[in-house]
C-alpha cells in the first residue's frame, strides 16, 4: 500500500468472543501497517478502538507503536459472538478522535456482519468522503463466511477495500487496485443499459449494443448465432496510455454462461515491441466477476484496447490503471460561502453556480494545455465540456464553475478528464464518484467562534440556508446532531420573501425560488468535557418530499481558551 500521505491511521477491532482466535492475525496486520508507515519517515497518529455489543473509548498513540502493539496483544474477547456487532457505532466513535485533516485511513477488523450499518452507513460515508477518509475492512471467516454488503458499499464509497481472509486465500472482494490511500485512476466505466452519443473510444463508454458494433465470429459471410454456439459480439474501446504499467478490468455479465465468450484484446494499431511484451491473464474472483489483468515488464501496449462482449448480454465493468506512476484524479465540490474552512461536498445543487474542484495526481506527466473536462450524465450525454486551467498557487488543483441542468438530478453524472501525457499518447480518467445533484439546496453561510468550541465564548452558532429550486412548493424538516452528543439547539427556520420575514416553523414549506435560514447552536456540557484539539462534527439533515439528500457537516475544534488569547 502507498501510505506516504497518510496523517492518521485508525484501527477498529471487533472483540466479540468469536474473534479470540483471530487476534494474532490482527496484530500481524497492524504490525505490517506500522512497518510500512515507518519507511515514509512521517509522524502518524494511531487511534485504536474496540467494539462488540458496546463501543469502547478509543486510545491515541502518537509515537509509541510498541505500546500499541502490546495492547493489541493483550486484547481479551468478551460478550457478543452472535456474528452481528455494532460495527458502525464503532466507526462513529472514532470521529471525535482525530478528524482534523485529510488523508486519513481506517482499518476495521471483524469476523461477522453489522447490526447497525444498514441505516447508518450512508451517513458515515458522507462524513468520511467530506474529510478524505478511507475505510478498509479486513474480514475473518470465523463467525460468518458471507460478506456484509454494507461493508462493501462503505469501502467502495470511500475508495477503500474489503479483504476476506480464509484458510487458504486472501481475497480482495472490492478489487480496488490502487491500494487504500491512492486516488481514483478509473480509466472508464461501462454499462450495457446506457447509450453514449459519441461512439467508441470515449473512455467512459456508456452505450448499448448497436448494429454497427456487432462483429460476426462465424467466419467471412457466415452469420453467427446462438444456434451454432458462437454469438455476435459488441466492442467496447478502452484507451490505454504510457503512464500505465498495468490494467485491471473487472466485468459482471449476465447471463453468466456468456462470460466464456468475453475477450479482452490488444489494439490493432499498437506499437509492436510493447504489444508483444504485454501479457494478459484472465481469472474469476470470489463473487463470480471476470477479471482481466494486463501487465508488462517494460511499457504497456498503448491505444484502444477492445473488450469483446456477446450480443444479448447485460454487463457492467470498471477498468483501472495500476503502477508506480498512477495518473488519477479527485473530484468534489466546495461551498463558496464557507470560505473560512471549506469542506468538500458531494451533493451539488442544480440551477445555481457550483465550484467543482479537480485534483490531478502525477500532474507533472500531463500536458496542461491539452486538459479538457467533460461532465457526463447518467444517460451518457455530455452536458458540459471546457478546457481546464490550473490555479497559479496550486498547480495540481483545477477549478471550474458550472450550472448543473435539472435533468442531472434524476440521472446523476460523472467527471471525465482527458488530455495528453508528456510521452505523447492521449489519456482519459473517469471519476469513481457518481454525483447526484439536488433540486433543493442546503448551504452553511456562517460559523462564529473561529470554528471552535471553548468555554469563555459560550455557544458556537452556525447559520444555514435552504433554497427551493424545484418548480413546485416543497416541504422541509430540519434535524441536527453532533458526534459528542453535546447540547444542541436548532432555531426554527425563518422563511423570507422579498426581504419580509414570514415567521418561523419546523417543518415548513417553500414555494419555487423561496429560501429559509436557520441557526444551530452548540455548547459543551462542561469545561471538563473538552479535550484540546479534539474535533466535534455537527451534521444537519433536511428531509424533503422528493427525497433529496440534503446534509451539511461543520467541523469544530475544541479549545481550552479563546484563540484571541493564544
Amino acid at each position: 500500500l502507498n501510505i506516504e500521505k497518510v496523517t492518521s491511521i485508525f484501527i477498529l477491532i471487533d472483540t466479540s468472543l468469536s474473534m479470540k482466535n483471530d487476534f494474532a492475525a490482527v496484530r500481524y496486520f497492524v504490525s505490517q501497517i506500522v512497518a510500512q508507515q515507518k519507511t515514509t519517515n512521517r509522524n502518524v497518529r494511531y487511534v485504536v478502538g474496540t467494539f462488540a455489543e458496546r463501543v469502547d473509548r478509543p486510545r491515541i498513540y502518537t509515537r509509541n507503536t510498541k505500546e500499541m502493539l502490546r495492547d493489541i496483544d493483550n486484547l481479551v474477547a468478551r460478550a457478543g459472538g452472535d456474528c452481528h456487532e455494532k460495527t458502525c457505532a464503532g466507526l462513529a466513535g472514532l470521529i471525535p478522535y482525530g478528524f482534523q485533516s485529510s488523508n486519513q485511513v481506517i482499518y476495521v477488523f471483524t469476523d461477522g456482519s453489522s447490526k447497525d450499518c444498514t441505516t447508518t452507513a450512508p451517513t458515515l460515508a458522507e462524513v468520511f468522503q467530506a474529510f478524505k477518509t478511507t475505510v478498509n475492512f479486513v474480514l475473518f471467516g470465523s463467525c460468518e463466511e458471507k460478506v456484509d454488503l454494507s461493508f462493501l458499499k462503505l469501502a467502495e464509497d470511500t475508495n477503500g477495500f474489503c479483504l476476506l481472509i480464509t484458510d487458504t486465500n486472501v481475497l480482495n472482494i472490492t478489487d480496488v487496485v490502487n491500494g487504500a490511500f491512492e486516488t481514483d485512476s478509473v480509466i472508464c466505466i461501462g454499462d450495457s443499459t446506457i447509450i453514449s452519443p459519441n461512439g467508441h473510444g470515449q473512455g467512459y463508454t456508456y452505450r448499448k449494443r448497436s448494429v454497427e458494433a456487432l462483429i460476426p465470429l462465424g467466419g467471412a459471410g457466415i452469420p453467427s448465432s446462438y444456434a451454432t454456439g458462437t454469438p455476435e459480439m459488441h466492442i467496447e474501446l478502452i484507451p490505454i496510455d504510457e503512464l500505465m504499467s498495468g490494467i485491471k478490468l473487472v466485468l459482471t455479465i449476465s447471463p453468466s454462461h456468456l462470460g466464456r465468450y468475453v475477450r479482452f484484446e490488444k489494439p490493432l494499431d499498437g506499437f509492436e515491441r510493447y504489444c508483444t511484451a504485454t501479457r494478459i491473464s484472465r481469472s474469476t474472483d470470489s463473487t463470480g466477476n471476470l477479471v482481466f489483468d494486463v501487465f508488462s515488464d517494460d511499457c504497456t501496449c498503448t491505444g484502444d484496447w477492445r473488450l469483446m462482449l456477446p450480443q444479448g448480454s447485460t454487463y457492467k465493468y470498471t477498468a483501472k490503471s495500476i503502477g508506480e506512476t498512477t495518473l488519477g484524479l479527485e473530484t468534489y465540490f466546495v461551498d463558496n460561502a464557507a470560505k473560512e474552512r471549506q469542506v468538500s461536498s458531494f451533493s451539488p445543487c442544480v440551477g445555481v453556480p457550483e465550484d467543482l474542484v479537480i485534483k490531478i495526481h502525477q500532474v507533472e506527466h500531463v500536458v496542461r494545455d491539452s486538459l479538457v473536462v467533460e461532465l457526463v450524465s447518467g444517460d451518457g450525454t455530455v452536458f458540459h465540456s471546457e478546457p481546464l486551467k490550473a490555479l497559479d498557487w496550486y498547480p495540481e488543483f483545477f477549478t471550474l464553475t458550472v450550472v448543473l441542468p435539472e435533468s442531472t438530478a434524476a440521472t446523476g453524472f460523472r467527471v471525465v478528464l482527458r488530455g495528453r501525457v508528456d510521452k505523447g499518447s492521449e489519456f482519459r480518467r473517469t471519476s469513481r464518484y457518481h454525483f447526484r445533484p439536488t433540486t433543493s439546496c442546503l448551504r452553511v453561510m456562517e460559523v462564529n467562534n473561529y470554528y471552535s468550541l471553548f468555554p469563555s465564548r459560550g455557544r458556537t452558532y452556525m447559520k444555514m440556508r435552504i433554497n427551493n429550486f424545484n418548480a413546485f412548493p416543497e416541504r422541509y424538516i430540519v434535524f441536527c446532531e453532533n458526534s459528542l452528543n453535546y447540547p444542541l439547539v436548532v432555531v426554527a427556520p425563518s422563511v423570507t420573501v422579498d426581504g419580509r420575514r414570514l415567521g418561523r416553523s419546523n417543518p415548513f414549506v417553500l414555494l419555487q425560488g423561496e429560501a429559509a435560514e436557520f441557526m444551530v447552536s452548540i455548547v459543551p456540557s462542561s469545561r471538563s468535557s473538552l479535550e484540546r484539539g479534539r474535533v466535534v462534527l455537527v451534521s444537519c439533515e433536511v428531509i424533503t418530499t422528493t427525497n433529496d439528500n440534503l446534509r451539511e457537516t461543520v467541523m469544530l475544534t475544541e479549545l481550552l481558551e479563546s484563540p484571541n488569547s493564544v
